[in-house]
């Protein structure tokens, strides 16, 4: 039995190694018809890669053609365009200009209608025309801002003004419920209005209100929308208030929100010193501010110092280049003026028109301006200045002693107010100039030889000594050895 199982064992595997023999080759035969099929397929993909690189190519210049077709077309379209929309356009245009016409005609007559019932029930019978004035300035005014045509980037809002030729000063627009539409809408665009400095004409950005009765409401409403508006000039003029705080609150209020260069209460009466004194502080920390106007604020106010006020403004703004306060009742000062002014500050325009200086005053004002070359302009009118103090003043613009004492005269500054013909020489903006013409003058009227040796020695004189009738080259000598010191 042994025997048998190990033939058989013996028969099985001689039977697996001839059937493995058989197997290798067909696998073999089997990879290499693989294989085969393989570069076939590979030189198909080829081949369809090379049709599509093919494709691809016209294509592309199938589209530039059709690109460049394109573009000619779209080269051609606002001339078509621009006929078509003429002949569409124009006729439309003149619909909607006569249909606008037509609808500014019914609304000047409503507003007419209104007007004159408002007017009569406020007691404004003979000032009809300035409200209506006032009524269009300010919808005006909305409508620039909201398309975004605000002119020379300034808002002047003005109330109400008489059509004789009486002081209208007093007279200004009441306040009255029926304005309140107008105030709101106005606010909201003023709200929504980029107002800047416009650097391509050198306009500074105003906003102005005149001669108008203010309320709280109204007040607030302005406030709001002027934040952050960067108004360079600020302007209240001949307002009238519920109360003088109010008014300087909201003074305060914008001047805190801008850079305010220039800010001017005009025909106000500010009642107490403690409003002015708060107005001011504010105005202090402003390094921007360059011109301050506080002009017939505290004529009738008890407690009210104008001249306090002058010396706050010269100590607290050093850099200040215009102050006016004309009709403040400044009395005979003492020397802060003067030492402000010796100090030659970056102040170019000083007005104090129409107050109570007198002669001592303009001693110290005279004093210091000897030694000041920056103050362009004076204004004095209206003082109790004699022909005493004038002539201290005039001296020092034109000290006529000597040709040495001219050349070293105030050239700068032009002094109004003061009734002599040494207070307009100084009429040009180059101070060079001004003197040059006052030795000419001098020369001119007093031809004593002794005023032209101040310009050299005895010798140097008489060598260059000509003819009186030559007058005119005598000039040319002396003015030739004025350039030399």
């Amino acid at each position: 039995m042994e025997q048998m199982n190990n033939q058989l064992s013996l028969h099985s595997h001689r039977s697996a190694r001839e059937s493995s023999s058989q197997y290798i080759p067909r696998q073999i035969s089997t990879v290499q018809v693989q294989h085969k099929t393989i570069t076939e397929h590979e030189q198909r993909v080829a081949e369809k890669m090379s049709k599509m690189s093919e494709l691809n190519i016209y294509a592309m210049s199938s589209l530039q053609k059709q690109i460049s077709a394109m573009k000619s077309q779209l080269e051609q379209i606002p001339s078509m365009m621009n006929a078509q929309l003429q002949r569409q356009i124009i006729p439309f245009m003149h619909y909607e200009m006569n249909k606008r016409f037509e609808l500014e005609q019914k609304k000047s007559k409503h507003l007419e209608r209104w007007v004159t019932m408002m007017a009569s029930e406020l007691g404004y019978e003979d000032w009809t025309p300035s409200i209506a004035n006032f009524v269009y300035n300010i919808k005006n005014l909305t409508s620039q801002m909201r398309r975004g045509e605000l002119v020379n980037q300034s808002i002047y809002l003005n109330g109400c003004y008489s059509t004789t030729d009486d002081n209208t000063e007093s007279v200004i627009l009441r306040y009255d419920d029926q304005f309140i539409p107008y105030w709101k809408t106005f606010t909201d665009a003023l709200q929504h209005t980029k107002i800047d400095f416009d650097t391509s004409s050198n306009n500074r950005s105003h906003f102005a209100i005149h001669n108008i009765q203010l309320s709280s409401t109204i007040l607030a409403m302005i406030a709001l929308a002027l934040q952050k508006k960067k108004i360079d000039i600020f302007r209240l003029w001949g307002n009238e208030y519920k109360s003088i705080s109010d008014g300087i609150d909201f003074a305060i209020d914008v001047i805190q929100n801008n850079d305010i260069k220039d800010f001017q209460w005009v025909n106000t009466t500010i009642d107490n010193m403690v409003h002015v004194t708060r107005l001011l502080e504010v105005l202090s920390t402003h390094q921007s501010l360059e011109r301050i106007r506080l002009e017939n604020c505290c004529n009738n106010a008890k407690g009210v110092d104008g001249y306090s006020i002058l010396c706050s403004i010269i100590i607290e703004h050093a850099h200040i280049l215009g102050i006016n306060l004309d009709s403040n009742m400044i009395r005979p000062m003492g020397t802060h003026l003067t030492h402000f002014l010796a100090a030659n500050p970056p102040l170019n325009e000083l007005s104090l028109q129409d107050n109570l200086l007198d002669d001592d005053d303009a001693r110290l004002i005279a004093t210091a301006l000897k030694h000041n070359t920056n103050l362009r302009k004076l204004h004095l009118d209206g003082n109790n200045i004699t022909d005493v103090g004038c002539t201290a003043i005039g001296s020092i613009l034109f000290d006529r002693s000597s040709l040495n004492s001219a050349a070293s005269s105030n050239h700068t500054c032009m002094v109004s107010g003061i009734d002599l013909e040494e207070c307009t020489n100084n009429k040009y903006d180059l101070p060079e100039r001004n003197k040059h013409l006052k030795i000419y003058a001098l020369l001119s009227v007093d031809k004593d030889d002794s005023k032209v040796r101040e310009l050299g020695d005895s010798e140097d004189f008489e060598r260059r000594r000509v003819s009186r009738l030559d007058w005119h080259c005598t000039f040319i000598v002396v003015y030739s050895q004025i350039l030399t010191y």
